[in-house]
């Protein structure tokens, strides 16, 4: 319930694009899902979120998470595309939903959803 709000973790819709901010309250969270007909949506980090905060089940380092890898609860991929294939939102969007992401991040802020 709280991995949404880690540092470096995002919320992306089917379609590959973000949607909330993830640090909102699960209630906010969910209504606004509800609101733009969202059943189901992913949550993506980067490795180095991934090895200093973990994500769901997933532990952070020095864990081994592979199990989780390969029992399909975590997915890896090297590139933005891999992932967009593997969990199978548009490529485009994603890149592009994470391009806007990564830029607001090194300029401190969130342009889309104010995440602090």
């Amino acid at each position: 319930v709280t991995d949404r709000a880690k540092p470096g973790v995002i919320a992306v819709d089917p379609n590959g694009r973000r949607f909330v901010n993830e640090s909102d309250s699960y209630h906010h969270f969910v209504q606004t899902m509800f609101a733009n007909g969202i059943a189901s949506c992913w949550l993506v980090c980067d490795a180095e979120a991934m090895n200093r905060y973990g994500l769901g089940l997933a532990r952070p380092k020095p864990v081994n998470n592979q199990a989780l890898i390969d029992a399909g609860y975590l997915y890896r991929a090297a590139t933005p595309q891999a992932l967009a294939q593997a969990i199978g939102v548009e490529p485009n969007v994603f890149a592009q939903t994470l391009e806007q992401f990564n830029t607001d991040a090194r300029n401190g802020i969130d342009r889309a959803f104010g995440k602090g």
